[in-house]
């Protein structure tokens, strides 16, 4: 459902749940989710927009696992939240996750 009415901003049903099972390379799938392809929405209510989110839900993640369930799928959100609607290509996005992980990885 979306708002815009007594100073909220549409909002949408999140595409982008992390919990969800799957596997393989399935952060492309939320990279390319565009965040402001909200059904019915109007140019000027788009621009009320002022963030978005990605949801882990516990069901199927504890301290085991959170890491590997949320990376490298909630940098990809961020990636498109914070982007240029322009900025669309996976493989350049694929050499800044591998770069990003490297930071993690090797400290």
């Amino acid at each position: 459902s979306t708002q815009s009415t007594g100073g909220t901003g549409p909002s949408s049903p999140s595409p982008w749940y992390l919990n969800y099972i799957s596997f393989s390379q399935d952060w492309k799938g939320y990279y390319n989710v565009e965040p402001y392809d909200i059904p019915g929405v109007t140019p000027e209510q788009l621009e009320l927009i002022i963030g978005g989110e990605a949801c882990m839900w516990g069901e199927y993640v504890d301290n085991t696992n959170i890491l590997s369930r949320t990376f490298p799928r909630a940098t990809a959100v961020a990636e498109r939240l914070w982007s240029s609607q322009k900025q669309r290509n996976t493989g350049d996005m694929q050499f800044r996750l591998d770069k990003h992980r490297c930071k993690h990885v090797c400290t």
